[in-house]
């Protein structure tokens, strides 16, 4: 499945695991009196700067890339990324944009085939059949950007389906799809009462916190698959792990910068604990 023994990389990996953030990293960050005291905070630390976050995971990606040889596996991490540039892309297009625009470097999906697909319909063969299915519908002139949205969303969703074949993919994708579930069943209420809510602190924590209560359950994911001493498995979990600490990390900058309350943001910690305890 990869190009040197599983049990070598995970060995690799424990090492790496050790530069997670715990308690009183995180109580350091939630500690500092500005954002700029917290970027202070940040350089201290093994990312060495905010940009540090981005790079990071550009390298864990490249690294664990570059070992795989299983590409299920690499379009498994990628799909998010994928999503999300396609959506970004399909936007984009919809708003007579010239371009795709910035995309993220975690995708599969070259900026190039994007542009090529969506804006000029050549080189579809570039993309797995099932993108190419739902970005040739996605793209028509007549779909509104929520719409567009929504078809690149229920194709990652899809995309995971056709992809998990291991404890770890197929449990973290039936947490996805209950997630995608429940988002449906409360949109019609979150539609209803946008107007009252938009304005509001509450509103933004609360979702913050609901998106905090479904990785606090893909993390749990985690940490049963990370447990293992060989096979895809433990990896792949290492990679959502450091994925889900990066975005810890840039809520926490972000509310710093925003000027939200020590208390609130406290409430929004997905620690490396709780990942690898």
């Amino acid at each position: 499945m990869v190009k040197v023994d599983t049990p070598y990389i995970i060995g690799i990996i424990r090492e790496r695991e050790k530069l997670f953030f715990g308690p009183d990293e995180y109580m350091r960050l939630l500690g500092a009196s500005s954002y700029a005291a917290a970027g202070a905070t940040l350089a201290e630390t093994s990312y060495g700067s905010v940009a540090g976050l981005t790079t990071q995971l550009e390298d864990t990606r490249a690294w664990l890339a570059g070992l795989l040889l299983q590409e299920q596996a690499v379009l498994f991490m990628s799909a998010q990324a994928d999503a999300l540039n396609a959506a970004t892309a399909l936007v984009r297009h919809r708003l007579m944009a010239d371009d795709p625009g910035t995309l993220s470097p975690l995708g599969s999906f070259s900026l190039a085939a994007l542009h090529s697909t969506i804006w000029h319909d050549l080189g579809w063969e570039a993309l797995p059949l099932l993108w190419q299915s739902a970005l040739r519908r996605a793209r028509q002139q007549e779909r509104t950007v929520h719409e567009r949205i929504e078809i690149a969303a229920d194709t990652l969703h899809a995309w995971y389906r056709s992809l998990a074949t291991t404890p770890l993919t197929l449990a973290l994708t039936a947490v996805w799809q209950e997630r995608r579930a429940a988002e449906e069943q409360v949109r019609p209420l979150a539609i209803k009462t946008i107007g009252r809510l938009s304005s509001g602190e509450d509103s933004h924590l609360a979702a913050a916190l609901w998106d905090l209560t479904w990785d606090v359950r893909a993390i749990s994911v985690l940490r049963r698959a990370r447990m293992g001493v060989s096979g895809i498995d433990p990896i792949l979990a290492f990679w959502f792990a450091k994925e889900m600490e990066v975005k810890t990390l840039r809520i926490l900058l972000a509310g710093k910068l925003a000027g939200l309350p020590t208390a609130d943001l406290q409430q929004l910690v997905r620690p490396s604990h709780l990942h690898y305890a």
